[in-house]
């Protein structure tokens, strides 16, 4: 004989957890979307400079020097770096060396920094171009813009920064190879691969060296 069990009786049946989407998935693909898009303007860029430095390789040969004539005095003249509120500190936060820089460079123009030894000259210029990245427990705030474009925004390109503003140091610093290799050495980091074009870029920069 079967006893039917009693409905009522019976343990009460544990409510289904709700299986919540896992977003993972679409935030690495997001990711992965937005440094294909930085990699793509990258890599427009540096086309871009290649054409550049082909075009002024082609102008030398047969024109001379192409650059621009520049502004006269009497013109109005772009900022082309702007600091804002810059302040800068080493030794994670301990050692501070710029307090609160605020300025204004100019295009086509000679901008000097004069202080004694330590005061943080080139400290300041070392920032521009970010290469203070490279010490070790270094900190900054504020703003610095090169080209309206702040150097410290995520995903800004500091490869391409350091092709535009570069340093010139008291003390050469060649790379043990060839006077030709050395000279050559920035347009091959651009992506110049003709020997033609290399030729001519490290001729004229040598003639204007005296060399």
């Amino acid at each position: 004989m079967k006893i039917k069990k009693n409905k009522q009786n019976s343990a009460p049946k544990k409510p289904k957890a709700k299986k919540t989407k896992d977003h993972r998935p679409r935030i690495k693909k997001h990711h992965q979307s937005v440094f294909k898009v930085l990699h793509q303007k990258h890599q427009q860029q540096k086309n871009q400079k290649i054409d550049e430095l082909e075009m002024i390789a082609a102008k030398l040969a047969h024109e001379g020097d192409p650059e621009k004539p520049r502004n006269g005095s009497g013109g109005k003249k772009e900022v082309i770096v702007k600091v804002n509120e810059f302040n800068f500190f080493y030794n994670k936060g301990k050692k501070q060396a710029l307090f609160d820089i605020n300025m204004d460079i100019k295009e086509n123009t000679i901008t000097t920094f004069i202080g004694p030894s330590g005061c943080g000259k080139s400290t300041l210029l070392r920032s521009i171009n970010r290469m203070n990245d490279l010490v070790e427990g270094s900190v900054s705030s504020g703003e610095i813009l090169v080209f309206d474009q702040n150097i410290f925004d995520y995903g800004y390109d500091v490869t391409e920064l350091r092709t535009d503003v570069g340093m010139v140091f008291q003390k050469a610093n060649p790379f043990p190879i060839s006077i030709y290799e050395n000279v050559a050495y920035g347009p091959r980091s651009q992506g110049v691969k003709k020997k033609n074009v290399l030729d001519q870029l490290v001729q004229d920069a040598l003639e204007k060296s005296a060399l």
